[in-house]
């Protein structure tokens, strides 16, 4: 529960910094958006900003936040699941006396947290995608004459009328490859670094108090 918590409000705040960056990034991927942004972050900025003032940097927050608490959570458990299922199979085992072999499932082995964070990315990338069209569609808006914005349920109604549901899933091959990868070797790194703080050299400096105990 605490975890939950403290992961919910990481995403919440992480969102509301990250929110107008990937704004402006969007902007920039675009096609012709030198013409209509012109060159450079503090170009596109500025240009995001005359068009629909402070509120076009966060006409996205709402359905970004929807999208990463539930994700994340879904992503952690789906990490946690998948590396106590495949670590039996992949995970580095020592023969003992009696000629069986020990499966040390505890210990670093960048095979099973590889396989494990692929699989939370490419689950959490799919489950994602729907709403990700939304929050993109949001991000790359052009305001209409009066300067409103179109909010993220106007957007995902006029999606579904003219691409049907179809429309929602636009992107998701692209998303997965990209995201699984990455989660794979960021959850190999961070691994690493829990191991190699561990090591008698730290001590108990980087211990929890569970983790301290057990020592």
């Amino acid at each position: 529960g605490a975890d939950m918590a403290a992961g919910a409000t990481a995403t919440v705040i992480h969102d509301l910094v990250s929110t107008p960056v990937d704004v402006v990034k969007q902007r920039m991927q675009l096609r012709g958006s030198q013409a209509l942004y012109g060159h450079g972050i503090a170009a596109c900025a500025g240009s995001v900003l005359r068009e629909g003032g402070v509120r076009a940097f966060f006409i996205s927050y709402p359905t970004t936040v929807s999208m990463n608490v539930p994700v994340f959570a879904a992503y952690f458990a789906t990490y946690e699941r998948v590396k106590k299922l495949v670590a039996p199979h992949l995970a580095f085992s020592t023969r003992r006396p009696d000629g069986t072999l020990e499966i040390d499932v505890d210990t670093f082995s960048p095979q099973v947290h590889s396989v494990a964070g692929a699989a939370a990315g490419s689950m959490a990338a799919a489950c994602s995608n729907p709403i990700d069209v939304v929050k993109t569609r949001l991000q790359t808006q052009v305001p209409a004459a009066d300067g409103s914005l179109a909010g993220p349920a106007h957007v995902a109604r006029a999606l579904l009328t003219a691409e049907g549901p179809r429309g929602f899933l636009k992107g998701i091959t692209a998303r997965v490859v990209y995201q699984a990868p990455g989660a794979a070797v960021c959850w190999v790194a961070y691994e690493y670094c829990k191991h190699l703080l561990a090591l008698p050299l730290f001590g108990n400096t980087f211990l929890d108090d569970d983790e301290d105990s057990d020592q």
